[in-house]
């Protein structure tokens, strides 16, 4: 077990719950540091969707920020276990296609009879609807939340700079974006940026940033495996 300082950017509810794997992984408490980048605001809007419709959740996000108040008449698919699993535990039908986007497309059911109803968030990666028409499948689209950026806690900021060995985790092309904002304005020292893919690699490293590695794959259960290891 090393002994590096953590940085988790992650909205507030997911950084929680990933400092408790941490520290149940091993890591000590006092080495993590949640300074979350992204905050998450609700849009206010109670989309139309017909219930013969299969909801498509990509981010745990939507699942919280979707005003409804019978979900349980609702069967949906999900990217990621913690995304299948706040949707079972909100009433819905939840099926898990796959730990990340590339696994949900290629487990998606071919079945054109039904029809697909996408909650996300503002600002996407990956033009899902796009791909799932391509495939010749009907699917309607609501925002139901917007992602704001937000600084570095002065703590983190802190430990970048300091000669301590610092891990900094980037799981978002959004967060990358946001932590090169405030970077402006810090020396950094000891750090390296652990990105949870290679596109978020790659805007890290056009700011000039170097000392970046990428998770073998992108779920929280590799991540862990690399910060224990």
């Amino acid at each position: 077990m090393n002994d590096k300082k953590i940085v988790i950017t992650r909205p507030m509810l997911q950084s929680d719950r990933f400092k408790r794997q941490l520290i149940d992984a091993g890591v000590d408490k006092s080495l993590i540091i949640i300074s979350p980048v992204i905050e998450i605001e609700k849009i206010k809007n109670e989309p139309k969707i017909d219930r013969n419709s299969i909801i498509l959740f990509t981010s745990e996000n939507a699942v919280f920020h979707w005003d409804c108040r019978d979900k349980n008449k609702f069967s949906c698919y999900c990217v990621g276990s913690n995304t299948t699993k706040s949707a079972k535990e909100l009433g819905l039908n939840s099926k898990f296609l796959g730990k990340d986007i590339k696994s949900f497309i290629k487990n998606f059911p071919l079945n054109d009879k039904n029809e697909y109803h996408y909650l996300r968030g503002e600002d996407i990666t990956f033009d899902l609807s796009s791909s799932l028409k391509r495939m010749g499948l009907k699917i309607r689209e609501t925002i139901v939340y917007k992602q704001l950026s937000k600084n570095l806690s002065d703590q983190a900021k802190l430990s970048l700079q300091s000669n301590e060995e610092t891990t900094i985790i980037v799981f978002s092309n959004l967060s990358a974006l946001a932590i090169l904002n405030d970077l402006d304005k810090i020396k950094l020292s000891n750090t390296e940026f652990l990105c949870l893919s290679a596109n978020i690699e790659k805007t890290l490293k056009s700011r000039g940033i170097k000392n970046t590695r990428i998770s073998n794959q992108p779920t929280v259960e590799n991540l862990i495996s690399i910060l224990t290891g």
